[in-house]
């Protein structure tokens, strides 16, 4: 017994704290591996949540009042890898937020090999704060706006809400709230702006126009890159699309209107917008776009661009564009012998619904 007792004690701290969140956001439903764990590096957590490199504070800057904080370290929270996805429950968004920049910040610094420190902040007139000692705060309902955006002064990032478009929702319903906080793409962007900032803090500095749109296309990168780390979603968009990802759409679930002058019957012989290449898809259909907010390939190729595009997304958007230009091809390029081998068996030329053993090659 007392053997037993000892062997308990010594049980090792856990290195992962799984925590439930979308892998898009709320318009894509439980689409194949919408509702995803997401693996963060654990530690103990105060309400908020409130942790060593990030706070939650959850005061809604419109409506003066603060929401009541999620508790991730109550056991009945914690035996479940946290709360479920839920648009209406604001400890849910205070976890989602909390779950995605701990993650976006745990690849950088995967990637970096060290740590990675936030930007110093000054105050006017007050004790400078030393670089890296303090935390970056995050407020999921800030303010009722169609934004979010990082603030050095604030020391966070602040997430806005917004009503859709009552014209023109796309499948939201119209007027219905959209939370900047529960897509997975603002949530990483912005944590990357963040990151950016307290790595080289001068490129907050608008010295020039390209400066600024590197800022935006790295931040897009980072968040549009994330998607192909979600393997469920990753295989069923390769099998929808025949392998072609760079497609801007999936193919329909099912076949359509055998008379090719007549509409698509039923929702499912709709073609859906691709999430893997949209950026906060959401946010997008519900500002009035047809797709998301950006696109990994919305930028054809123009070399007029680079002297007419100044606006820090519209140039951004040229950097994304090329990088995922090369991305593709060189994916294309390696999986040809792949293709090769799937139409000597007798297969089309522009397979879709690929069976999951060739997915999974593709998808490695």
């Amino acid at each position: 017994m007392v053997d037993d007792i000892n062997n308990i004690t010594r049980l090792a701290k856990p290195m992962i704290r799984p925590l439930k969140v979308y892998a898009y956001d709320p318009s894509a439903g439980r689409f194949v591996g919408n509702h995803m764990i997401s693996q963060v590096r654990y530690e103990p957590l105060k309400p908020g949540p409130v942790g060593e490199r990030f706070a939650v504070i959850d005061y809604d800057g419109t409506r003066d009042v603060y929401y009541t904080l999620g508790d991730l370290d109550h056991p009945y929270i914690a035996i479940s890898g946290g709360l479920s996805p839920s648009e209406t429950d604001p400890r849910f968004h205070q976890q989602m937020v909390y779950a995605v920049a701990s993650e976006t910040l745990q690849r950088f610094e995967i990637a970096l090999g060290r740590h990675v420190h936030w930007a110093r902040f000054d105050p006017p007139g007050g004790k400078a704060t030393p670089a890296g000692r303090h935390i970056l705060y995050l407020y999921p309902h800030a303010m009722a706006a169609a934004n979010a955006f990082y603030c050095r002064e604030a020391q966070g990032i602040l997430f806005g809400y917004f009503r859709a478009s009552q014209t023109n929702p796309g499948p939201n319903l119209p007027g219905q709230t959209v939370f900047t906080c529960l897509s997975h793409d603002v949530i990483a962007h912005e944590t990357t702006h963040a990151i950016v900032d307290g790595i080289r803090s001068y490129f907050t500095e608008p010295t020039n126009i390209d400066v600024p749109a590197f800022h935006e296309a790295f931040a897009d990168l980072s968040a549009l890159f994330c998607h192909f780390s979600h393997k469920e979603a990753l295989l069923d968009t390769l099998q929808k699309t025949g392998g072609r990802l760079f497609q801007s759409d999936l193919e329909p679930e099912a076949d359509g209107s055998p008379d090719a002058d007549k509409k698509p019957l039923i929702q499912a012989q709709i073609s859906q917008a691709n999430s893997l290449v949209q950026l906060a898809l959401q946010f997008g259909q519900a500002s009035g776009m047809r797709g998301g907010l950006r696109q990994a390939l919305g930028t054809p190729p123009n070399s007029d661009d680079i002297r007419t595009k100044t606006e820090p997304h519209d140039r951004g958007a040229i950097l994304v564009a090329a990088v995922f230009d090369a991305y593709f091809t060189i994916y294309m390029r390696r999986t040809s012998d792949l293709f090769r081998i799937y139409r000597a068996g007798g297969r089309g030329g522009n397979p879709v619904d690929l069976p999951p053993p060739l997915a999974e090659r593709l998808a490695r």
